[in-house]
C-alpha cells in the first residue's frame, strides 16, 4: 500500500495523466484490491484448525457478533 501511495502522490504508473478525482478513485480501488488479496492469503494460509474448515470458523465468528 505504501507503493500505491508513492505512485499516487507522484502521479506515476496507473495515476499518470489522471485528474485529482480520477486518481483518488483509482487509489481507493487499488488499495481495496490489495486488502482483498491479503485477506484471501491470510485465510488460505490459516488453513484448518483441528479439523475445522475456515468456512466453519468464519460462520461461528459471525454468529458471535450478532
Amino acid at each position: 500500500m505504501k507503493r500505491e501511495q508513492r505512485l499516487y502522490v507522484n502521479g506515476a504508473g496507473a495515476y499518470r495523466g489522471l485528474d485529482d478525482e480520477a486518481g483518488f478513485l483509482q487509489l481507493v480501488e487499488n488499495v481495496e484490491a490489495i486488502l482483498a488479496e491479503e485477506q484471501q492469503v491470510y485465510w488460505r494460509n490459516r488453513g484448518s484448525r483441528g479439523g475445522e474448515t475456515v468456512t466453519t470458523i468464519v460462520k461461528e465468528n459471525s454468529e458471535h457478533v450478532r
